[in-house]
C-alpha cells in the first residue's frame, strides 16, 4: 500500500489502449491523496485538463501521440523495457519521462510528481553525462542541424567560412560523443537533444 506525503491537487490523465493497463495505472494512482484521475480517450480532448499525462507505450500509435499530447501537458511514458537509445528517442519526440513496466509503484508516483513540478524524469538518461561539445563543434552543429538544416554540408561549410573537411570532422566528433547509430542528420539531432544539447557546451 502506498503512503506518499500529501500533495496539492494534480490532474493526471491516463492513455492506454487496453482497459486492463488503464485499470492497473488508475488503481495505483488513485491511492495517492491529491491525485485527480482522468481516462484520456483517443481524441485526447481531455488532455488539456491534465497536469501530467501517463501514456501506456502499448497504446495505439504511442510514438506519434507523444507529439500530439505534449503541448497540452507533460507526457510520462510507461511500459515495456526500453534500452537507453529507445528512451533517448522518446525524449527527442517530446516525452518528459519514462518508466519501464517493472518499475515500482512509488517510482510511478514520484515520476508523476516530478513532471507536475515542471521537471523531467529519465533515470536511465540522467545516469549518463550530458554530451559536451567544444565551442567549434557547437557552432558547426547549430548551423548544420538547426539553422541550415536544408543545406548540404558543403554549403554549410561555405556559409561558416570553413572547409567541408572541417565541418565533416566536427559532425563525426559529435556522432562519436552520443555513441549511437546516428547515421542520418535527423537521427543525430534527436540523439544530441536527448543528451541535453544545445544547452550544454564547454
Amino acid at each position: 500500500m502506498l503512503s506518499p506525503a500529501p500533495v496539492e491537487q494534480v490532474e493526471v490523465g491516463v492513455v492506454a489502449s487496453l482497459s486492463l493497463d488503464a485499470d492497473a495505472l488508475l488503481h495505483v494512482l488513485q491511492q495517492v491523496p491529491g491525485f485527480v484521475l482522468h481516462h484520456v480517450d483517443h481524441s485526447a480532448h481531455t488532455a488539456k485538463e491534465c497536469d501530467v499525462i501517463v501514456l501506456d507505450i502499448t497504446a495505439r500509435g504511442a510514438a506519434r501521440r507523444i507529439a500530439g499530447l505534449a503541448p497540452a501537458a507533460p507526457v510520462l511514458v510507461w511500459g515495456g523495457y526500453l534500452h537507453q537509445e529507445q528512451v533517448r528517442l522518446l525524449a527527442a519526440d517530446g516525452a518528459r519521462g519514462y518508466l519501464s513496466v517493472i518499475s515500482k509503484r512509488d517510482q510511478l508516483v514520484r515520476a508523476v510528481l516530478t513532471l507536475a513540478a515542471g521537471e523531467r524524469y529519465f533515470p536511465q538518461l540522467d545516469q549518463l553525462s550530458a554530451v559536451r561539445l567544444t565551442k567549434a563543434e557547437d557552432r558547426v552543429l547549430r548551423a548544420y542541424l538547426l539553422e541550415m538544416p536544408d543545406m548540404t554540408r558543403a554549403d554549410v561549410a561555405a556559409a561558416l567560412g570553413l572547409s567541408d573537411r572541417t565541418v565533416k570532422a566536427h559532425v563525426a566528433n559529435a556522432r562519436g560523443k552520443v555513441a549511437g547509430q546516428v547515421g542520418s542528420r535527423g537521427a543525430l539531432l534527436r540523439a544530441l537533444q536527448a543528451h541535453g544539447w544545445p544547452q550544454t557546451r564547454i
